[in-house]
């Protein structure tokens, strides 16, 4: 039996476990950005807002593409995302925190998807 040292088995868990760790679970809308929005756009840009901003549909996906408010893949070029993290938006005191805004830029990177295949499986 081939001896081997506590560094050389912990090194390997490591190994093993570090892919595991590092792999971020898929985001979907209803669990991750729905609540994000509604908690911080849909006061004043929800169906029943003020619609400040010209626009009163913060829920609907394929709106806020088709408008430009979302650039699905870029971020950067996200008009929401833009206002969200220069903190302009939403007004007042009370902003999303760093992990939201987070999940909000990969939700935009990953392509802005308002579907969810959990939400729609039979």
């Amino acid at each position: 039996m081939i001896r081997k040292s506590p560094l050389f088995l912990a090194s390997c868990v490591g190994f093993v476990a570090l892919p595991l760790a590092a792999a971020e679970a898929p985001l979907t809308f209803n669990r991750d950005v729905r609540p994000i929005l509604s908690n911080n756009c849909y006061k004043c840009h929800g169906s029943g807002g003020t619609a400040n901003g010209g626009f009163n549909f913060s829920l609907i996906v394929p709106r806020l593409i088709e408008t430009g408010k979302v650039a699905p893949g870029q971020p950067d070029a996200s008009r929401i995302y833009a206002r969200v993290r220069d903190g302009s938006m939403p007004p007042g005191p009370d902003k999303p925190s760093a992990a939201e805004l987070e999940t909000l830029r990969r939700w935009i990177e990953a392509g802005a998807k308002d579907w969810d295949p959990d939400f729609c499986a039979v």
